[in-house]
């Protein structure tokens, strides 16, 4: 086990990056239009929208987490997260698919409709599962004073050269 810090942001950018790799996989999907389970145009067309804003939260998010507004880029998580919900959901379920197109589909409802009777690989409940998640980013939806101030600022000193500042 090597001692020596990585180099920062290596996991996140680059061709090798696995993150980098996941959104190109998830863009060339909303190329080649999702396929759902009701197969319907409404459905395909309610997928793309939502994975095309998933993947805006996801790049978004990533972008201002490399800026060093952390307290900004842990909020949109949650949206995230949402959205994540929606496209599950209207990806295996007509009816999910019309409550979205109305603005009926809150995303509570767009969890439970695709992870009840659904486990995780060790056998805990996907509803539990994602109800762990749920639970641990509500505590970033809010602006409190611990959020707000967890931030690194960095500053252009010239040519690839920038200081870290740290709000406090």
């Amino acid at each position: 086990m090597s001692n020596q810090l990585q180099q920062p942001f290596i996991d996140i950018i680059g061709n090798r990056s696995p993150v980098q790799q996941t959104i190109k996989l998830c863009w060339q999907l909303v190329k080649d239009k999702p396929e759902t389970i009701g197969g319907t145009i409404e459905s395909k067309s309610a997928a793309a929208l939502i994975l095309t804003h998933l993947l805006g939260l996801m790049e978004s998010a990533g972008m201002v987490n490399c800026r060093g507004w952390h307290s900004s880029a842990i909020t949109l998580l949650r949206a995230t997260e949402d959205a994540l919900d929606c496209f599950a959901a209207v990806g295996s379920s007509h009816e999910a698919t019309l409550k979205w197109q109305n603005g009926k589909l809150k995303a509570s409802d767009a969890a439970k409709a695709w992870t009840d009777g659904h486990f995780t690989d060790k056998h805990e409940s996907m509803a539990g599962y994602r109800k762990m998640i749920r639970t641990a980013l509500n505590q970033y939806s809010h602006c409190t004073p611990e959020q707000a101030n967890w931030n690194i600022y960095l500053e252009s000193i010239g040519d690839s050269l920038c200081t870290i500042g740290i709000e406090y």
